[in-house]
């Protein structure tokens, strides 16, 4: 395992007695960060030690870090796998590459005929038919056989889900699983096919769940193991390759449509799962107890041993209003498997599709519908909602809401809970009481609030039934402890408050009989702090802006932790996104020197500039020439309509073969911060003053020189990014990417 947080490789072994762990001894070497680990045939052990940017080795002559300099090193890089011959791939993220290692010779795979090319690669897997790649930003690519174009697998998803952390492939099906960091899930793409199904974890885990999962894995057994990262445990769900039952069931599929007009045919697909030894021969398929026009394929067919099977659903709404309806499944391993549906004739549609043949009532929280961040003082809305696709009407429920405490004192207040309007035309009250304290999973008492929907007594119990389907209950207002006067609370800013957990759920028919009930905890986390104050001071400064160009140009930042800046879903990204825009770049330096001027708001001459319809610009690199000091430097060209605030620039090179010395700016006005590291020269400019802004022309100067012995090397522009004085993104096209540098004599110049 490789334990992150701890800087170690930890080695769990079986045995009659529960079970052995050590810790793997790297000496001379000290990780930084490690996040994959892959074990060979040969019985070295290799490493991905993301915060040093390097691979390394363990085996019986020692360890050693591989050598890796003949494609410039790695960049960022995150999970690992063995591949053929103990030969490892390598998911080199800050590269945009999968990288092949083998006896000493290292190989950027080829993508082709992929549209936008390969984004930030966290996860690789696969065997020698089938393999798979994700990208932090939610896409998969599926490759088959031996062919270098990938089909992108739609996951259904929603696309602000951005946080595919890593992906393993269960050998016998080729389906794929997925840690999805920021929603707190696994998901399966059976057979290599979207949509992703939800993995149902309620009957594996305890009802803590998972918590921003990072690493995974599938055993020949089929035995999933998920690093549950936010918990700092290991969990494993059981497989199914060595026995068996012969149950067949539906995996949850949940579609969410738009506006749906009555009598719209919508379609859905069910995903069908058979996780026993023994295929399953299905005679047929129905509809039972249907109040809406709903139907099947017609037809029988057969689901593999431990095999999917897509079964697609027809809904034709006639009148407006919610719709039930029964999918009934007969096969020969047992009793016919029966699924609610549901779906609304009108408005938003939806269906569910459940595995539980008996069917339950859930009660989670939904969301904020506030902004998901805050700072000490701010309140937040958070919305609870019911889930009974049971049949019977309910008539009163009660549940607890708790969050975690990750300090031992009161995070958060509740300030009042505000019924829909669903509930009130129904005839509820809502109670509550929010001077509970409750025990968390962890053994520590936390605030809590006990929510008690009771039919009001004026109308009688005839008056107050809610209807089986998706009930909006109503909004939770909690308010972040401190800020209300005074300096802000230092001890919260940085902080993630969690308010996932709930409990207690008690869940009555009309009848007051009690309908088969459970919680379903969605991670709502609140991030507390104040977008731009990196230093958590409470204030946006000067040094916030200098702990941005750390961030960016990738040197330590003083605290640590350092790898959550790169986690779009950390409260530190949060915090140092100032703009915010999902991205930590020289735009966010800008938006922090604005703040910190009084230019913020902007401007209204600041805002007609970034509104002009000439926000491109054209960038690239010029020839080498030479200076009059004998210096050869590459240009760094600039045409723009735009006046420029700031630029950020990518380039690398090969540091066998080209030494790159400290740019220098061509003009007068612009700060310059750089970093070279190996193969990788990161640069940001930026100015906020009028006559010391980027405009048309040579930026830059680089110097370079190639090293003894070779007769030429090449610097590659990689990435551009520009923005305006308003800290407003400027498209950046790159007109020429690279420059060849010999050691011929280059043309007098500058």
């Amino acid at each position: 395992m490789a334990d992150t947080g701890n800087n170690r490789i930890v080695v769990w072994t079986d045995n009659n007695n529960g079970g052995v762990a050590s810790v793997v001894d790297l000496n001379p070497l000290t990780l930084n960060t490690p996040r994959g680990i892959a074990l060979v045939a040969n019985g070295d052990l290799f490493i991905s030690d993301t915060g040093n940017d390097r691979l390394i080795r363990a085996s019986e002559t020692g360890v050693n870090v591989v050598d890796l300099s003949a494609i410039g090193g790695l960049a960022d890089p995150w999970h690992i796998i063995e591949g053929e011959s103990s030969g490892v791939y390598i998911a080199d993220r800050g590269n945009d590459r999968i990288v092949y290692w083998r006896n000493g010779n290292a190989q950027v795979l080829s993508i082709t005929g992929l549209t936008p090319p390969l984004d930030g690669p966290t996860g690789v897997t696969g065997d020698d038919n089938t393999g798979y790649v994700i990208e932090l930003n939610g896409r998969v690519l599926r490759f088959v056989g031996n062919s270098n174009t990938p089909t992108v697998v739609d996951p259904g998803l929603d696309p602000s889900a951005t946080g595919f952390t890593d992906i393993a492939m269960e050998r016998h099906t080729h389906s794929a699983f997925v840690t999805d960091n920021t929603f707190s899930r696994l998901l399966l793409f059976p057979n290599g096919l979207g949509p992703a199904l939800l993995v149902d974890l309620f009957r594996n885990l305890n009802p803590v769940g998972l918590l921003h999962p990072h690493g995974l894995d599938v055993t020949n057994k089929g035995d999933v193991l998920i690093a549950d990262t936010g918990h700092d445990r290991i969990l494993v769900i059981p497989g199914t390759h060595e026995g068996g039952g012969s149950t067949i069931f539906a995996e949850p599929t949940p579609l969410f449509f738009g506006q749906t007009p009555v009598g719209t045919s919508i379609d859905m697909t069910l995903m069908i799962r058979n996780p026993s030894d023994r295929t399953v021969n299905v005679s047929g398929t129905g509809i039972e107890n249907s109040d809406g026009s709903f139907s099947t394929e017609p037809g029988s067919f057969t689901i593999d041993p431990n095999g999917y099977k897509p079964l697609r659903v027809t809904f034709s709404p006639q009148t407006p209003g919610e719709k039930f309806a029964t999918l009934v499944i007969w096969h020969d391993t047992g009793e016919p498997l029966r699924v609610p549906l549901n779906g609304f004739g009108t408005g938003n549609f939806s269906f569910a599709m459940l595995k539980f043949v008996a069917g339950y009532a859930e009660a989670s929280p939904a969301g904020f519908t506030a902004p998901n961040f805050g700072a000490p003082g701010q309140t937040v809305n958070l919305r609870f909602s019911l889930f009974n696709p049971t049949g019977r009407s309910v008539g009163g429920l009660q549940f607890t809401f708790q969050h975690e405490n990750p300090l031992d004192k009161d995070l958060l207040e509740l300030l009042e809970i505000a019924p829909s309007d669903t509930l009130t035309t129904k005839g509820f009250t809502v109670y509550s009481n929010s001077a509970l304290k409750v025990v968390d999973a962890y053994g520590d008492s936390v605030p809590a609030a006990r929510i008690v929907v009771v039919p009001q007594l004026l109308n009688g119990l005839h008056g107050g039934i809610l209807p089986p389907g998706n009930i909006h209950l109503g909004n939770v207002m909690f308010r972040i402890v401190g800020g209300q006067e005074g300096p802000p609370d230092l001890s919260l800013l940085g902080r993630t408050i969690r308010l996932k957990l709930v409990r207690d759920l008690v869940i009555s028919d009309e009848n007051g009989y009690a309908i088969p009930s459970q919680t379903n905890d969605r991670d709502a986390a609140v991030h507390v702090g104040i977008r731009g104050d990196v230093s958590l001071d409470g204030n946006i400064d000067i040094r916030d802006a200098v702990l941005e160009v750390r961030i960016i140009l990738g040197y330590p930042v003083p605290g640590g932790g350092d790898y959550q800046y790169h986690q779009p879903i950390s409260t530190a990204f949060i915090i140092a996104d100032m703009k915010p825009d999902g991205k930590i770049d020289v735009l966010d330096i800008i938006a922090q020197i604005n703040h910190i001027l009084g230019l913020d708001p902007p401007l209204p001459n600041f805002r007609r500039l970034a509104e002009t319809p000439t926000q491109t610009a054209k960038i690239g690199l010029g020839p080498p020439v030479e200076r009059p000091d004998g210096k050869t430097v590459v240009l760094v060209l600039l045409d723009t309509g735009v006046p420029l605030a700031g630029a950020e620039f990518t380039l690398t090179f090969d540091p066998s073969s080209l030494t790159v010395g400290a740019p220098e700016v061509a003009a007068q006005g612009p700060m310059l911060d750089y970093r070279i590291a190996g193969g990788l020269l990161k640069i940001v400019l930026y100015t906020l003053k009028p006559e010391g802004g980027l405009t048309s022309g040579t930026v830059m100067w680089i110097p370079v020189k190639p090293r003894d012995g070779r007769a030429e090397s090449e610097l590659i522009l990689a990435e551009a990014r520009l923005g305006t004085r308003n800290a407003e993104p400027v498209e950046a096209f790159i007109v020429a990417h690279s420059q060849s540098v010999d050691r011929r004599p280059a043309t007098p110049g500058v």
